[in-house]
């Protein structure tokens, strides 16, 4: 293929990439602390989401393509409107650097990856983690939820995936 868009905005490298399931949408998160989301019809900035202190790591939008959520190295996740590029909700101090997010298939939870080894369910809506996935040995850098809903995906350090039943 050929590059169709150079996309520039960031400050400092990007990390993380994703387009949105409705494809209308391409966010990318930066080591400067932002994340940009852009139109996929004309390659425009819509939004630059400010507000995480150290840089994002993670980035995936929800099912319906009307949220966003970004993990961060400062520890915390937050949730953007795709609409109006407004923070949604936020949950800060998870205890560690956050590498990886997803959005569970039930419109409230988010599956995010830590540097403590494990896989923390986060209640968006009210910020608590309703529970740690357990397993890993080394820090848990990607997550994924199945198209189904019924199954996460993790990658770590410790050179091993985990299918995990949701």
């Amino acid at each position: 293929g050929k590059t169709i868009a150079c996309l520039r905005g960031h400050q400092g490298n990007i990390g993380c990439v994703a387009f949105s399931p409705n494809g209308k949408y391409l966010a990318t998160g930066s080591w400067d602390n932002t994340v940009i989301l852009w139109n996929t019809e004309n390659w425009q900035v819509l939004f630059r989401l400010e507000g995480h202190r150290k840089r994002v790591e993670g980035i995936a939008f929800d099912p319906k393509s009307e949220m966003l959520a970004t993990a961060s190295w400062d520890q915390s996740v937050k949730i953007w409107s795709v609409e109006n590029g407004n923070e949604i909700s936020k949950q800060n101090d998870l205890g560690y650097p956050l590498t990886s997010v997803a959005f569970l298939n039930n419109e409230k939870e988010i599956a995010v990856g830590a540097w403590d080894n494990t896989i923390k369910i986060v209640d968006f809506k009210t910020g608590y983690v309703i529970r740690n996935l357990e397993g890993h040995f080394g820090k848990v850098l990607a997550v994924k939820i199945s198209p189904d809903g019924k199954y996460l995906a993790s990658g770590s350090e410790d050179m091993l995936a985990k299918i995990w039943d949701l």
